[in-house]
């Protein structure tokens, strides 16, 4: 005996930017084979219709789209949309813990599930000049033009960001501001301090969040440990003996009164020991 396998509710979603420069979620709706009714009273017949029929995740959906969902006109014709961007997280938040299945329509209108938290479509390389990590965006230029390119919406403590069909519930704070700054900027030149961060900070947590191309050594931009040599310097002076400790890393010999906490070498920054350094002081 065949298994009946229960209809779903799905939709379809896009982005559109109306004449006054407002942004909107278009969006359609089907249940199985039939179109889904999005207006408010047809949504709500359908709701006590197919109230027997309806998974427990569908219907707890569908009376939060009928909360959500206006009817607006766009230019000539009239749509189902979602106006509100706080709405919208409210809607990729629901269509996330109910298990909706949610079809994206691009720009040139292809169309292709909705991904979430895989990997963005956004490739970063990462090349190294003139001891400086050079970043740039590939296909910066089309990533700026696309309505749904970068899209981040927010409602009380929740975020979420899009990008061309992947929408992502986790996101580091340093990798956000990091990408903003590809709105601004086509290249971004990070070197000593900031080079570091970047590496430790925004690179290394979120090697599987975006497509990176890297041909640079970051050896030479992450500190590495050197065990300091206790020097000890010993001056004449006004007929007295003055005694103080000096600590060498590798090549370089700095007082205890240096301020950076990293050093220049050849083979990368070198990371102060400050704990060893008071030992020896002590």
């Amino acid at each position: 005996m065949a298994l009946t396998v229960a209809a779903r509710v799905s939709l379809a979603i896009e982005f559109i930017i109306t004449p006054r420069g407002q942004l909107m979620m278009g969006i359609e709706g089907s249940y199985g084979t039939e179109t889904l009714p999005l207006g408010l009273s047809s949504l709500m017949q359908f709701l006590y219709g197919n109230e027997g029929k309806l998974s427990p995740y569908d219907s707890e959906f569908c009376y939060l789209l009928a909360k959500l969902v206006k009817k607006a006109q766009i230019g000539a014709e009239f749509r189902y949309v979602i106006p509100s961007e706080s709405d919208m997280a409210l809607f990729f938040g629901s269509v996330i813990e109910n298990k909706i299945p949610v079809f994206w329509r691009s720009e040139d209108r292809q169309i292709a599930p909705l991904k979430i938290n895989s990997e963005l479509p956004i490739a970063i390389s990462i090349e190294e000049q003139k001891g400086k990590l050079i970043c740039t965006m590939l296909g910066r230029d089309e990533w700026l033009n696309q309505t749904s390119g970068w899209l981040t919406f927010a409602v009380d403590r929740k975020r979420f960001w899009f990008s061309n069909g992947v929408i992502r519930t986790m996101f580091t704070r340093d990798l956000e501001q990091f990408i903003a700054r590809f709105l601004d900027h086509p290249r971004i030149h990070l070197g000593g301090a900031e080079a570091n961060q970047f590496i430790q900070n925004v690179y290394k947590p979120n090697k599987s969040t975006l497509t990176w191309q890297v041909r640079a050594d970051f050896t030479r931009f992450v500190p590495h440990e050197v065990h300091p040599e206790p020097v000890l310097h010993i001056d004449y002076d006004h007929n007295m003996l003055v005694l103080e400790i000096r600590y060498k890393y590798e090549r370089i010999e700095i007082t205890p009164q240096h301020e950076s906490m990293t050093l220049p070498s050849n083979r990368g920054p070198i990371k102060r020991m400050p704990d060893l350094e008071g030992i020896y002081q002590s």
